[in-house]
């Protein structure tokens, strides 16, 4: 029984001469009832082609493990306190790669606020704050709100969403896994041919609602409504800002340049021509970078809400229909189509700096003004160094939101922990209400 159940590492170590590969980190940052809560991981080498899954013991109730190649994230808002101890297996297709045992606790959330002083507003910079945003997540926001269930998360018969037991697997051999119907593209290439290939054509863009959510006033949200308060204030008033203008934004076409982070390192710049027609209507086309002569078109409502893309050069014969948050779309991305462009990045930002302020837990830098791209820019720079420990997307944020023109983000940066670029988005050569043709959210 040992010898059977250590044949996979021997025959691993045989066929690289290095030892097995482990899940990191080891030790999982604490969660807050009602909090939200991601826990990114990721393999000591990154592998393409990996499945993760939930091996032994349950998550805690509201948590989710969902896997995307090389890295998997633990994410949801956890509703009961108490500790949980489970298993999680990395597999491909030779076997399983790596295995860890882990302990999640989660805590009774109590949001203790700093005491002010006479004159001095508990969310300012120079109060007692924690410090942290959160990018994305929103991230876990985003990543729970996925059409699909993710791998290994728990319904309600006890059942992981798989359809497998979430007790004991045998260690020799993958479990059980329910899958989705697998297509040629999905195992391939994004301009593999299969019978996943379809032709479209241009259908109407669905209506925009009529009434679109009132943009919050600043007596409403605690801004100060004049330019000259505490660093967080006026921060949070550009944000606010920038929200009531989008709302009545109901087109755009811009420059976005993007450069994202992985396991690796730090990805190359892509310079990508984006259209967007709301209510969400997307299409994109790669002029420079590795993906270059790649087109793609998302509309919300057509095609099965799953997305449509054409490689460049040969490859670009047929347009290949991919779900958004499936492995071929997602590899190399932080987000899905989805959840791109200034709307969502915006309201990620918003969201995790209006969590960070009311908990007094953000730290507030004002960069001042600077012209960039031909745009008069106003920035700030929002901290939280608690970011290890709180629900947070990034553990720094820096935002520059044009002055003048627009009042929308020109340019957001996002950090980690170490200090390092996490991603860089900028949205230049804006032009907002463009009559956008219907047939060009089409391949």
């Amino acid at each position: 029984m040992i010898r059977t159940a250590l044949l996979p590492l021997l025959l691993l170590l045989l066929q690289n001469g290095q030892p097995p590969l482990s899940i990191q980190p080891s030790k999982l940052r604490p969660a807050l009832v009602g909090r939200d809560y991601v826990e990114e991981l990721t393999l000591s080498s990154p592998i393409q082609g990996v499945t993760w899954h939930l091996d032994q013991g349950d998550l805690p109730n509201g948590i989710e493990l969902i896997g995307r190649e090389e890295r998997a994230l633990l994410v949801g808002r956890p509703t009961i306190d108490g500790e949980s101890e489970f298993s999680i297996s990395v597999w491909n297709e030779s076997g399983r790669l790596a295995f860890g045992k882990f302990k999640l606790l989660v805590q009774s959330y109590e949001p203790s606020l700093p005491t002010a002083t006479p004159g001095q507003r508990p969310g300012g910079i120079t109060g007692s704050v924690l410090g942290i945003v959160d990018s994305a997540l929103k991230m876990a926001d985003t990543f729970a709100q996925s059409g699909a269930a993710p791998a290994g998360s728990n319904t309600a018969d006890g059942q992981s969403s798989d359809g497998t037991s979430a007790t004991t697997l045998p260690p020799s051999s993958p479990p059980t896994m329910k899958p989705q119907p697998a297509t040629k593209a999905e195992s391939g290439d994004l301009g593999t041919r299969s019978s996943n290939v379809v032709p479209e054509r241009a259908a109407p863009l669905p209506e925009a609602p009529r009434s679109a959510k009132r943009p919050e006033k600043p007596e409403e949200t605690g801004a100060t409504p004049v330019v000259g308060g505490q660093p967080a204030d006026v921060a949070w008033q550009m944000l606010v800002t920038s929200e009531a203008e989008y709302q009545k934004v109901r087109s755009y076409q811009c420059l976005f340049i993007k450069q994202e982070r992985s396991p690796s390192g730090m990805g190359p710049e892509e310079q990508i021509r984006y259209y967007f027609h709301k209510p969400f209507a997307v299409r994109m086309e790669w002029i420079a970078g590795p993906h270059k002569g790649r087109k793609a078109v998302f509309v919300q409502g057509r095609n099965g809400d799953q997305l449509m893309v054409r490689e460049g050069g040969l490859l670009g014969l047929v347009a290949v229909r991919l779900d958004p948050r499936g492995s071929t779309a997602m590899r190399g991305e932080h987000h899905p189509i989805t959840e791109s462009g200034i709307g969502a990045a915006l309201s990620l930002i918003r969201e995790n700096f209006k969590r960070g302020r009311e908990a007094g837990e953000v730290e507030v830098e004002l960069l001042g003004e600077k012209q960039q791209g031909g745009r008069s820019l106003r920035g700030f720079r929002a901290s939280f160094p608690n970011h290890q420990t709180r629900p947070y997307y990034s553990a720094k944020a820096e935002v520059w939101v044009d002055l003048h023109n627009n009042k929308l983000p020109y340019a957001i940066t996002t950090y980690d922990q170490q200090g390092r670029v996490y991603e860089r988005y900028v949205f230049s050569e804006l032009r907002l209400n463009p009559e956008l043709a219907n047939n060009l959210f089409a391949l």
